[in-house]
Parts: C-alpha cells; structure tokens; sequence
C-alpha cells in the first residue's frame, strides 16, 4: 500500500511515564519490559486493548492475520515523533498506513 494523505494515520499518544524511547526500550530486562512500552516504526497499533502476541511462536498471531481480523482499526508506523512543545500536550505522535 502507498501512503498518501488520504491514506495516512495519525495516533497521538498522551505522554505516559511508562513511555521508553526506543533506544531505552532496548536497555531493558524481559521483566522490566512489562511495565514500560515503545512506539518505533514497523510497530503495529490497534484501536482498543487486545491481548495479542504478535510473533511466529505457538500461541503468536502474525502481522497479517492482525490486519485481517481488525481490519481498519489498525495500522503500521512508518514515522514516530515525541512532541514536547505543542498546544495538543506532550504526546507521542505515530504516523502510519
């Protein structure tokens, strides 16, 4: 799929103390993991709380049957930005088709 500006999302995030940088994210422990999360680009984002392990292990549901079984209630990130300055609030903004 192409990206234009009819196809392009935007999901603005509200800053969370819970929010680690990519880079942070990667610093952490398995356990540490569960108490943080991440936004970065290839991630996958759906509308609401869905309990979804998204691999290729037993019990892992792939990238592709998610968007087969959220339909338009999901999208991948292509670019992720933090935005600390803005009327909207600190946010995380991901943008993604």
């Amino acid at each position: 799929m192409y990206a234009n500006v009819m196809s392009t999302l935007i999901c603005r995030i509200p800053h969370l103390e819970a929010y680690r940088s990519p880079e942070e994210w990667q610093g952490l422990t398995d356990d540490e993991k569960k108490t943080y999360f991440t936004v970065q680009t290839d991630d996958i984002l759906a509308v609401g709380i869905h309990r979804y392990e998204i691999g290729k292990e037993p019990g892992m549901i792939t990238a592709p049957e998610l968007r087969k079984k959220l339909q338009s209630n999901v999208m991948e990130v292509k670019a992720v930005r933090y935005s600390l300055h803005t009327a909207l609030g600190k946010h995380i903004r991901a943008e993604g088709v």
